[in-house]
């Protein structure tokens, strides 16, 4: 179970330097981080069940 969890929203078109970073190309882009480090990436628009699933599963089977 995750305890903490912190959204951040980044405008890539007023920070160029870090969309270069983390070399998003396309937008919308999804990145989960956990301890400092990216896990999985995920491009495109996406359904919010595809969104919760990306997100790791349990959180969405519990919203069920």
């Amino acid at each position: 179970m995750v305890d903490d969890v912190k959204l951040c929203r980044v405008n890539v078109e007023r920070e160029p330097e870090l969309a270069g970073l983390y070399r998003v190309a396309s937008t919308p882009t999804l990145m989960l981080f956990e301890d400092g480090k990216r896990q999985r990436v995920s491009t495109g628009s996406r359904s919010e069940k595809d969104v919760l699933n990306f997100l790791g599963g349990p959180l969405y089977e519990s919203l069920d």
